[in-house]
């Protein structure tokens, strides 16, 4: 049915093609060759379905305003799109499915400004951000709501793959970068902190615990790495040295398989007993003469000392410093021996050695040993005299006396002895032999039957004892012959 209504409309378009309306023209449904309106009560109400242009798109319109096109290339949505049962969006299976997303309704969709590309590939969804005429950095943004505040929201998600770096928003030198294959860095203020490859972990700087900025670890240079507490300098390593800064105690064993130099004023060990391998323990090893070693050596304890002093007479020194006496004894199981060794080479015959005690000013009280340079001539003197052992002979020198307390001097010849002994003294007694040569007789060399001494000393006219013999003829001389 057409019905020719050339000056009537009901949508405001024109229809001079002719229409089928049905109400009036303010109220009803128009239709042509162009479009179909439905209008209700008011022009607000108006809904338009029709071509828009010669090209053959079809418009959806509300209030006069286009809601909807589409033409045989795309479909444009001029409104809020509300899908509450789902949306599938597809094109053709040898196109890219896309969805474009544009920053306003004058944003050419085929132009390089301002616009979003969502495309779906084989397992792949891309995002692709076109910004190419002004050069404006494209960025990916996820927030959410809070408290009526838009913020960034967290992303969970499997496996993120990047190509770039990862930094936060607003600070550019500080980022997370896979600057190449099997290469990570951190980078903060623009300087590389960290670096993992296959082969390592690479630090530039410093360790720290969170909140102690005076304590870390790290490579300060080259070849050298160091531990710092409280602001202070521990331990440090070079490609030369390990240094150790403070004091350090070490619970466990300790052990050291090259060379160990301790540098400072005093080594203590506080051990139970203290083993060295080796044969040799050198003390004051840096002195070149007597001069400087003088006074190295042993303390024990603080009070008992063996040192070396006196460089002009090379002595070895056992002091007592808190009793001022001092002792050396020597113990063994088998025996014990102290030996003075002379060890001058160019005179092996010729040499001495001696013990000798001194007083606090080093006047020599007694000696014993080799004193004159010959191995024949051991002596014990003191200040008054000596005793002088020769090869065969013995010699006693000075003002004094030989005594023998509670014994008797006995001479050994062959297997024999020969006492000589005293009788039990009742008072000081003196036995003086004359200034002559001669042999000293026993009264049991003369005979008691013979009224005649030999050579016509005396006379005996009676038998006497030995006793009375003695008596009578004590100190007379007969010749050559001492009678006592």
């Amino acid at each position: 049915m057409h019905i020719s209504q050339p000056s009537t409309t009901i949508g405001g378009n024109d229809l001079t093609k002719g229409c089928i309306l049905l109400g009036s023209s303010t109220e009803g449904v128009a239709i042509d060759n162009n479009e179909i309106i439905k209008k209700g009560a008011g022009n607000n109400s108006a809904f338009v379905i029709g071509n828009a242009n010669s090209a053959g798109d079809i418009l959806l319109r509300t209030n006069q305003v286009d809601r909807v096109r589409i033409s045989n290339n795309s479909t444009t949505v001029s409104n809020v799109l509300q899908a509450h049962g789902g949306m599938t969006i597809a094109t053709s299976a040898t196109g890219t499915p896309e969805l474009t997303l544009k920053r306003s309704s004058s944003t050419s969709a085929s132009g390089n400004d301002d616009i979003v590309d969502i495309r779906v590939g084989d397992s792949v969804l891309t995002f692709v951000i076109n910004n190419d005429d002004d050069g404006d950095q494209g960025t990916y943004n996820f927030r959410k709501m809070a408290a009526g505040l838009e913020i960034p929201a967290a992303i969970d998600c499997d496996t993120i793959t990047t190509n770039g770096v990862i930094r936060k928003n607003g600070d550019t030198n500080t980022y997370l970068e896979f600057h190449s294959a099997d290469r990570l860095r951190l980078v903060t203020g623009g300087v590389q902190q960290l670096e993992v490859t296959n082969s390592g972990l690479f630090i530039q700087g410093y360790i720290k615990h969170t909140g102690d900025d005076n304590t870390y670890f790290g490579f300060e240079n080259n070849d050298q790495w160091r531990i710092v507490t409280g602001g202070g300098e521990r331990f440090v390593v070079t490609n030369t040295a390990i240094a150790l800064k403070r004091d350090t105690g070490i619970t466990g064993d300790l052990t050291v398989s090259g060379d160990l130099t301790v540098n400072g004023d005093t080594v203590t060990l506080n051990t139970t007993n203290l083993e060295v391998e080796d044969k040799l323990v050198t003390v004051a090893k840096n002195a070149t003469n007597a001069a400087t070693a003088n006074n190295c050596g042993i303390d024990f304890g603080g009070q008992y000392k063996l040192t070396f002093r006196d460089e002009s007479t090379n002595k070895l020194v056992i002091e007592d410093t808190s009793a001022n006496t001092a002792s050396l004894e020597i113990q063994g199981t088998g025996g014990a021996q102290l030996i003075l060794q002379d060890t001058n080479s160019s005179n092996t015959t010729n040499q001495t050695g001696v013990v000798a005690w001194k007083t606090s000013n080093d006047t020599v009280t007694a000696e014993v040993g080799f004193r004159s340079n010959s191995d024949s001539d051991f002596t014990i003197r003191n200040g008054n005299g000596d005793v002088v052992l020769f090869g065969q002979d013995t010699r006693l020198t000075g003002a004094g006396n030989l005594i023998l307390e509670q014994g008797n001097l006995v001479i050994k010849s062959s297997s024999h002895d020969g006492t000589l002994s005293t009788a039990t003294l009742t008072a000081d007694r003196t036995y003086t032999l004359p200034n002559k040569s001669g042999t000293v007789a026993m009264t049991s060399d003369i005979p008691t039957n013979n009224n005649q001494l030999t050579n016509g000393a005396g006379y005996i006219t009676a038998t006497l004892s030995n006793e009375q013999v003695q008596d009578i003829v004590g100190g007379m001389v007969s010749g050559n012959t001492f009678l006592f």
